[in-house]
């Protein structure tokens, strides 16, 4: 959501359906406002220089001169400009030429208005051009995080609550912390449910890096995020898309080394199972953590998932169990920990709020004080102490 101080001026070049569907969207604004607009590539260029607009709203068929053209023009001549592709249609193509003639954004039609006013104020935020209120004239830099850290959640068997640990995780995580930014990445495509959990309907996912992963900055990387929360962005799994076919081990490397870029703590729902393409994610983890349920075949399945890990290299020091829907009369985390040879940080234990914030796609709130709510708060604790983070959370 926009601040109450904050306005945007913003600049149109479109088709006439596209125009008019931009205007309508700004029209329902109090956060934006029109600079000027045109219907063609010319008149755009002709206009753009003479109006006070930080941020231009190009249509990728922009009739005359295409609107990648258009954009290529202003990252060379007029680079305080910061310009945001529109389109009607999803198309990988057209994400990754926009971004690397120096697209910021890239909107596929329809959205909302608010979804508008997200997409500006971030790009502003990115870029540094509020209107007004900051300079035109600052330049794209990205915020060195030497000490981001990486946090995969994953399992040996499916069904044992993996997503919604990792959700929950990185949600708490963002609430303790006004200063720290999260991302919350889905690559468990085998369920691809982490969206659902969140209740959100993203309008990219992570297979929209795909044509462009070897040109990422954080600009094009926080153009694919999903606003969850304050501080906590999802990156959201494609449909029915198996991690082995999404990404190379190669390219799961430079996707992590991008959001760390970008982001303070990135938690990774891998889901069940380890791969030689996904190992490449327990490789770059600053810890790993194994979901289990205490029964035998979810012991066994993570058993065999830290095994697993083992024979691709990794060392069970960064790793650690957490047993999910744990009751009185379950196993014991000690026996737990003696047979899949990794300890047992914590407990989070069996509960009816679980399937009622699952059922309403909700997440824990900082100010909860349900059991499910102090579990996580000992689990962030025990992550806190694996990570040798000290009392707080920030890594700053």
């Amino acid at each position: 959501m926009m601040s109450d101080s904050t306005e945007y001026s913003i600049f149109v070049a479109a088709g006439p359906q596209v125009l008019e569907s931009i205007l309508k969207l700004v029209d329902g604004s109090k956060r934006l406002s029109i600079a000027d607009t045109a219907l063609n590539g010319e008149e755009c260029l002709e206009k753009l220089a003479a109006a006070d607009a930080g941020i231009a709203f190009i249509d990728f068929a922009l009739p005359q001169i295409s609107g990648v053209k258009v954009i290529e023009y202003l990252s060379t001549n007029h680079p305080e400009v910061i310009s945001v592709l529109l389109s009607d249609r999803v198309n990988p193509e057209y994400f990754r030429s926009g971004m690397l003639a120096g697209a910021r954004e890239f909107i596929t039609l329809p959205v909302t208005t608010e979804e508008l006013e997200f997409a500006v104020e971030r790009v502003a935020q990115v870029a540094g051009a509020g209107k007004k209120s900051r300079s035109l004239t600052q330049t794209f830099e990205t915020r060195p995080r030497p000490d981001a850290r990486v946090i995969v959640v994953g399992s040996g068997k499916g069904g044992v609550g993996t997503s919604f640990v990792a959700a929950n995780l990185a949600k708490l995580m963002a609430d303790a912390d006004p200063d720290l930014d999260v991302a919350l990445v889905d690559l468990n495509c085998r369920a691809n449910d982490l969206a659902v959990i969140v209740n959100v309907e993203p309008g990219k996912t992570l297979k929209d890096f795909v044509p462009v992963i070897a040109d990422l900055d954080p600009a094009l990387i926080r153009s694919v995020a999903q606003n969850v929360a304050k501080k906590l962005a999802l990156f959201a799994a494609p449909p029915e898309a198996e991690l082995a076919g999404l990404f190379t081990a190669e390219q799961l490397r430079l996707l992590i080394d991008g959001l760390r870029s970008c982001y303070d703590f990135v938690v990774i729902d891998s889901g069940a199972y380890a791969d030689r393409a996904g190992a490449s994610l327990h490789e770059a983890a600053d810890l790993i953590m194994i979901i289990l349920t205490p029964e035998i075949l979810a012991v066994r399945g993570g058993k065999r998932f830290i095994d697993c890990l083992e024979r691709f290299g990794i060392s069970k020091n960064s790793m650690m169990a957490v047993i999910n829907r744990w009751g009185p009369l379950s196993l014991s985390p000690e026996r737990i920990a003696e047979y899949i040879g990794a300890p047992v940080m914590e407990k989070l234990p069996e509960s009816d709020l679980v399937r009622l914030l699952l059922d309403e796609g909700r997440l824990l709130q900082a100010g909860d004080r349900s059991e499910v709510k102090h579990a996580f708060d000992q689990l962030i604790a025990a992550v806190r102490q694996k990570l040798s983070l000290g009392d707080g959370i920030s890594v700053h």
